[in-house]
C-alpha cells in the first residue's frame, strides 16, 4: 500500500491538467506485468489535493501468485 504518485484512470483527477494516456498506460502496464491488483477502497473518492485539483493517488496493490 502506498502513494504511487500516478492515476489508474481519466476519473482520478478531478480539475487541473488533463489525464495523459502515458499516466494510464505506464501504471496499468505495472499492475498487468506484476499481476497486481487494486483493492477496493472505502473512503474519500480523491487522495491528494493542493486546493484545485484532487487526485487519486495512492493505492492498495495486492498480488495473489
Amino acid at each position: 500500500m502506498g502513494d504511487y504518485n500516478t492515476i489508474h484512470r481519466g476519473e482520478d483527477r478531478m480539475v487541473g491538467s488533463p489525464v495523459t494516456d502515458a499516466e494510464i498506460r505506464y501504471f496499468n502496464d505495472y499492475l498487468r506485468d506484476t499481476s497486481m491488483t487494486i483493492l477496493k477502497h472505502i473512503g474519500r473518492d480523491f487522495t491528494w489535493t493542493n486546493g484545485h485539483t484532487y487526485n487519486r493517488i495512492d493505492w492498495a496493490l495486492v498480488n495473489t501468485r
